[in-house]
């Protein structure tokens, strides 16, 4: 967000338009050339796509009722998990990443949602009976009642900007690019 806002503060006329997505809707969009860059959360296969990895990773919490006995531990193990119904992503690869961390568990998880975006989800996990797995950065931190725990072992995703390859970029695209890449390269 830095690069677009000194873009915004040095190019006052420019106007940009932001989409929320998975990071399956992020690519159609950026392939289809609805989209001009794409930020996807995960191990995604990229090789359609020019991208930029980000240095931060996110990463993965529990998020739950402040009522519940897991608000008591300061990491969430699988164990931990097993006896919660889960809401979890409605994408393929994240829910293949927790198939591994569930490990010999899996088979005994009770997924009772899945989502494309955490919010709404997060109001289901607020109302006290499950725990939601998400990026913790991803849920309203205004909501009442709900905290959050990190998953042990640690269980964390890059963010990768990515871009139509063999595209011809905008003078505004190409401005974005160089400001990120000097971002990057503080």
């Amino acid at each position: 967000m830095k690069s677009i806002t000194k873009i915004i503060q040095t190019t006052p006329q420019v106007h940009f338009n932001f989409y929320d997505g998975n990071a399956d809707d992020i690519e159609a969009k950026v392939n289809a050339g609805s989209l001009d860059f794409g930020i996807i959360m995960g191990d995604c296969p990229i090789e359609d796509f020019e991208s930029l990895i980000l240095p931060d990773r996110n990463q993965f919490y529990a998020i739950f009722s402040e009522n519940l006995p897991l608000a008591q531990k300061d990491k969430i193990t699988p164990t931990d998990l097993i006896e919660y119904p889960i809401i979890s992503s409605r994408q393929n690869l994240v829910n293949d990443k927790f198939r591994n961390w569930w490990g010999n568990l899996y088979d005994q998880v009770h997924t009772v949602a899945n989502s494309n975006l955490a919010y709404t989800t997060s109001l289901l996990a607020g109302e006290g009976h499950s725990v939601q797995i998400s990026y913790n950065n991803l849920y309203d931190k205004k909501l009442e009642g709900l905290t959050t725990r990190p998953l042990s072992p640690k269980v964390t995703d890059p963010n990768i900007v990515i871009w139509k390859k063999n595209r011809k970029l905008s003078n505004l695209g190409n401005l974005f690019l160089e400001k990120l890449r000097d971002s990057l390269s503080n």
